[in-house]
């Protein structure tokens, strides 16, 4: 029987902004419950309708027309109209906190986006735009509510309150239409940023899950045994290095595959993830469009190859690393992986590298 009030232990309980996109976990958990993606993504890169019903295309694909399913209604009880989904896209156009450009912004540089009646959104583009289906399912519209949050969305819950400070997050949510679902009437969602606190807090019986429990620092926590009932999924965030290829070492395609052959991949899931993760083919995850299909696999763990393509480069100037304190989650343990690796692989060679965090 599904219980009346479903407790949540998250790392962070937040609403970004509507300018703002994100894949960070705990803010998709609330964000899937209140909100609705314009379109949903499914493994291997379907797409099926979200608040978008339906859609068609001409012209090669460079005109797509969008139309919103019957009865989308917000929160406040307001229709959600293709003029919202329409501002609300064009606010995406906004900088980060680093004044970079938004995610999807190259995307949509020639792009007219219009509300051709209350119910249908046209995207028109020079070009054929046959990314437009994937990059909408990125898209949750939002609005704000009358006391200035982010949390008016079309999805099944509704947000009844919300409170975040600096270390402490808090927010309920309440079903819109309890008669119709199995589902909680109410999801209580509380802000715990330690893994194994949050673990603790389900043994304790004070919720009745908690998210994302692989980030716990001490991973012998993560057991998998009763009486617990554990759920293990893979997502589809991809962790990466970025290289610099305008000038250094690795504007040589020879140092661009060596450091990928001097990486072991699977001993880097096994030690830092502790096997709950998958080495990737390529920079996207395994589950994207065309990937089963292209049949690719992960660069091999070659340390001796890796060795020999160094022997013929410039290896002297020191290899930089930086990484983020915060997303992807084990960002730092995954930069001491590397560079630990780099460092193995620079013996009998002239190569040489420091792991700098920022």
């Amino acid at each position: 029987m599904t219980p009346t009030t479903l407790r949540i232990a998250l790392e962070n309980v937040d609403s970004r902004l509507p300018t703002q996109v994100t894949d960070d976990n705990s803010v998709t958990a609330l964000k899937s419950s209140v909100l609705e993606p314009l379109l949903r993504w499914q493994p291997g890169g379907a797409v099926e309708p979200g608040l978008f019903a339906t859609w068609t295309h001409w012209n090669d694909g460079n005109v797509w027309d969008f139309t919103i399913r019957e009865n989308a209604v917000f929160h406040d009880g307001s229709l959600c109209t293709a003029q919202h989904i329409v501002t609300y896209i064009e606010g995406l156009t906004s900088r980060d906190h680093f004044d970079m450009p938004w995610s999807y912004s190259r995307y949509f540089k020639q792009s007219q986006i219009t509300a051709e009646d209350d119910r249908t959104v046209r995207i028109t583009n020079p070009e054929p735009f046959a990314d437009v289906l994937d990059i909408l399912c990125e898209f949750w519209p939002v609005r704000f509510a009358e006391d200035g949050k982010p949390v008016l969305g079309t999805g099944p819950y509704q947000v009844t309150k919300f409170e975040r400070k600096i270390g402490i997050g808090r927010a309920i949510l309440q079903r819109v239409h309890v008669d119709r679902h199995n589902s909680p009437h109410v999801i209580v969602a509380v802000h715990e940023p330690d893994g194994g606190k949050r673990l603790q807090l389900v043994k304790d019986g004070e919720v009745d899950v908690a998210l994302n429990l692989e980030r716990a620092e001490n991973m012998d926590l993560i057991d998998f045994n009763p009486p617990l009932q554990w759920g293990r999924v893979t997502s589809t965030l991809s962790a990466m290095f970025y290289l610099n290829c305008t000038q250094g070492l690795f504007r040589s395609k020879d140092a661009r595959l060596a450091i990928n052959l001097a990486l072991d991949s699977k001993a880097l899931v096994e030690k830092v993830y502790r096997g709950l993760a998958l080495p990737s083919t390529t920079i996207v995850s395994p589950f994207h469009l065309g990937s089963a299909e292209a049949n690719l696999n992960p660069i091999p763990f070659d340390p001796d190859r890796a060795r020999s393509l160094l022997e013929s480069l410039d290896t002297r100037t020191p290899i930089v690393l930086r990484t983020p304190t915060y997303m992807p989650e084990h960002a730092q343990k995954i930069a001491h992986f590397v560079a630990s690796s780099l460092r193995a692989s620079r013996s009998h060679s002239r190569s040489s590298g420091r792991d700098k965090p920022p």
